[in-house]
């Protein structure tokens, strides 16, 4: 998926997502289970956080124990 494809995925589900440009990495804020299904809609395989490579399944299944975050990661990984 392109940058602005991903942008109108998180958007689409009312959540709020953008770059925060000196630190390189994305930011979404909203409700913990609609993130962690947008994460999945992507169908990255990994989900890079300060410069760890996760994998997305990992991850999206520990956002879902959560309400309300805010999620900051540099990149979506597709391999």
């Amino acid at each position: 998926m392109t940058d602005q494809e991903i942008i109108k995925l998180f958007q689409a589900h009312g959540l709020k997502i953008w770059m925060e440009p000196n630190k390189k990495r994305w930011c979404i804020s909203g409700q913990a289970g609609i993130i962690a299904v947008c994460l999945k809609a992507t169908r990255a395989n990994f989900i890079q956080i300060q410069d760890q490579k996760y994998p997305l399944e990992e991850v999206t299944h520990q956002i879902y124990q959560l309400a309300e975050i805010k999620l900051a990661f540099q990149q979506l990984i597709f391999e």
